[in-house]
């Protein structure tokens, strides 16, 4: 195995200090007459000779000297490979920095837009509780003005007949006036008068009828308390031992139409 391999007076460059020693001992413990020859001459065989050893333990020994050299490269700082390795780790921190006020920016433009939706749901929100009054109240002025018109119709149709009334009351008073001019002790000594007198009767209850059809009532307030919606004071009398205020004589009999004063009557009161 000697005669076939070549030394070396110097450790191979490729190798570190630490990992040519690793693989003295390597091979020590494999072989001790290449150790002693290798350690005597201060020689290293060639990769020929070393691959009678063990394949196993010369590859973690390269192993182990590939990775303590490339660790040694790394911890350069000075050197060309410290410069990579520092640019390497610097770049990663220059994008952060660089995405950072994109990323800022790009937050303050979605935080406008927020505040943007906010102020016009609160706009919206603002119109639609002003539409929502306006509408309620147009209701509520529609629901008078109905009320209003049914209240107007009714009254309309309950007193239609009101003016018409109003103007028979002359001819409902000249019967009157009629039949009290034609007293019982007249009627009796003259017959043509009574029969007179029986026609005009019946004539002013048809009448009276007639009025009474259409809601209309004569009323005779004497003996009553004085009402000034429903009276027309004439004249005024002494009360003697009655009460003040009282209608005491009737002049003209009133008239009502339904609930209303058609005509008030004319009276007198005491004093």
């Amino acid at each position: 195995g000697s005669s076939s391999s070549t030394t070396m007076s110097v450790r191979p460059h490729h190798l570190s200090r630490t990992a040519y020693a690793a693989l003295l001992r390597t091979a020590a413990a494999s072989s001790p007459s290449s150790t002693a020859a290798l350690s005597g001459s201060r020689s290293l065989a060639t990769t020929r000779h070393f691959s009678a050893l063990q394949p196993a333990s010369f590859a973690a020994v390269r192993s182990a000297g590939a990775v303590k050299a490339q660790s040694r490269m790394a911890g350069v700082g000075g050197g060309r490979f410290g410069v990579r390795w520092q640019s390497a780790e610097a770049e990663p921190k220059k994008e952060e920095q660089e995405k950072e006020p994109e990323q800022e920016k790009k937050e303050q433009q979605e935080g406008g837009e927020e505040d943007k939706l906010r102020a016009e749901i609160t706009k919206l929100q603002e119109e639609n509780k002003d539409l929502k009054h306006r509408m309620l109240t147009a209701m509520a002025d529609v629901e008078n003005m109905r009320t209003r018109m049914q209240t107007k119709s009714e009254e309309d149709r309950k007193f239609a007949a009101r003016s018409f009334a109003k103007g028979m009351l002359e001819v409902a008073d000249v019967l009157d006036k009629a039949l009290e001019s034609v007293p019982l002790e007249k009627r009796e000594g003259n017959p043509d008068l009574a029969s007179i007198y029986e026609g005009m009767e019946m004539t002013n209850k048809l009448f009276q009828k007639g009025l009474e059809a259409q809601h209309v009532r004569k009323f005779d307030p004497t003996d009553e308390k004085f009402d000034p919606t429903l009276h027309d004071a004439k004249f005024e009398m002494p009360a003697g031992d009655g009460d003040k205020g009282m209608v005491r004589a009737c002049i003209k009999v009133g008239y009502m139409i339904h609930d209303r004063c058609l005509r008030p009557a004319e009276v007198g009161v005491t004093k």
